[in-house]
């Protein structure tokens, strides 16, 4: 399947179908680094199907960043509050 082709849903559709066989791990993980916006959260979803330990560093960055994040807000309605 060539996803340079396709473009908006139909490529979204095509990456999240790459969930259903893990021989494509290493195509989903080259598409969570080079793919941008919604191609790149279905492509994170695919991935995350599959205990893929060279993705493990992009868990672990997307994880700090919402707690960050969470933190920050929490912080923000506690000065709120005061």
């Amino acid at each position: 399947m060539d996803l340079s082709k396709l473009k908006g849903e139909k490529k979204v559709q095509a990456i999240l179908s790459l969930a259903s066989d893990a021989e494509n791990t290493d195509l989903l993980y080259s598409l969570v680094e080079s793919e941008k916006g919604n191609s790149k959260q279905a492509a994170m979803q695919a991935l995350a199907t599959f205990n893929y330990e060279p993705a493990y560093p992009v868990w672990q960055k997307l994880v700090k960043i919402k707690v960050k994040k969470y933190l920050l807000n929490l912080l923000q309605i506690q000065l709120l509050i005061l």
